[in-house]
């Protein structure tokens, strides 16, 4: 203060300002240090034939749409080996379904859309040219064909009635979303990869709060199950044999208190530290509000399999009106 002596903070002890020595603090050293390692590696796959390839950088840095899973530790994944299930693991179980749903979405959007684009630019080059002749099918009629040719070729009764059911729920799809042209067909694929993009970044900041509440989580059993081994060292006197052989003998809880202390004081500076029992809580409601996104992206993969479906009847009728030669769309698309 201004008569030189030590500031002391609301609960009597002496406030400090920690002034680091190195950079091993800053993000961007653990980000070299991380492609560093990432280098070394991928020249050791290189070396030895290896294809794989590993990425330091996060999935978001990567545009990946993926949900990283938790750390586990060894103790989930004794239990889990033995059969055991945990919440980390049952967790981490549903991070890779969901990745899993969500690798094969993208993979159909982006498919569907590169398709419609290149097929409605056909359609735009063929109307331009007058000497075609050839009458462009509508979207109800291409289908009816498509259908009526694949009955007309079942082997079997059973194969006759699965047409029908296929066609049956591909007609109702295109009522429900009022589809009757490919211009229409296009705006729904594109307000599919929309509504995509929109849950993917609620996920996202979901899953940044959830890591965020399970890191302060961890800090505070750490603070907590170390603290009773700093308590017992403030009760000897400091600077003496005791105190010394106390630390040695500690290290490991005093250093894992030490962190878990400065880390929560940085962290939450000028507030209160939340209870567990309030992170918790909040933890199960973001959860509750990941279950609706997963909805989102069940129905919206089920409206891709219909609008796949769509373009596997219309494609070969629509090439043949257009004269566009075969394969064409599909190595244009890609």
């Amino acid at each position: 203060d201004e008569n030189g002596e030590r500031i002391r903070d609301e609960k009597g002890k002496f406030k400090f300002n920690a002034i680091p020595t190195t950079d091993w603090g800053k993000p961007e050293t653990l980000l070299q240090w991380r492609k560093n390692w990432a280098d070394l590696v991928n020249k050791k796959f290189e070396e030895k034939g290896i294809p794989d390839r590993i990425d330091h950088r996060s999935y978001m840095d990567q545009d990946l749409d993926q949900i990283p899973t938790i750390h586990e530790g060894p103790v989930v994944r004794a239990m889990e080996a033995k059969g055991i299930h945990t919440d980390k693991g049952d967790w981490n179980r549903l991070i890779r379904s969901t990745n899993s749903l969500i690798r094969g979405l993208k993979k159909y959007l982006k498919e569907l859309t590169s398709w419609i684009s290149y097929l409605k630019k056909a359609i735009q080059e063929y109307k331009e040219e007058e000497q075609q002749t050839s009458k462009i099918p509508n979207l109800y009629s291409v289908l009816t064909d498509y259908y009526d040719r694949r009955n007309a070729g079942a082997y079997s009764n059973q194969a006759k009635v699965n047409n029908l059911k296929q066609q049956a729920k591909i007609f109702q799809f295109l009522q429900e979303n009022r589809i009757n042209t490919l211009d229409e067909l296009s705006d729904k694929i594109n307000s599919m990869y929309s509504e995509f993009s929109k849950a993917g970044s609620k996920l996202t900041k979901i899953e940044a709060e959830i890591k965020d509440i399970n890191n302060t989580l961890d800090l505070l059993d750490k603070y907590k199950s170390n603290k009773p081994t700093y308590d017992k060292l403030c009760t000897i006197k400091k600077g003496s044999t005791a105190s010394n052989k106390f630390k040695a003998e500690h290290r490991t809880q005093l250093d894992l208190f030490h962190m878990a202390r400065r880390e929560l004081q940085n962290k939450y500076q000028n507030t209160p530290v939340p209870k567990p029992d309030v992170l918790k809580a909040r933890r199960d409601e973001l959860q509750k509000q990941r279950l609706p996104l997963l909805d989102t992206y069940k129905k919206l993969k089920e409206e891709a399999n219909m609008a796949y479906s769509i373009k596997k009847a219309i494609e070969a009728d629509y090439k043949k009106a257009l004269n566009i030669p075969q394969k064409k769309i599909e190595r244009e698309a890609r």
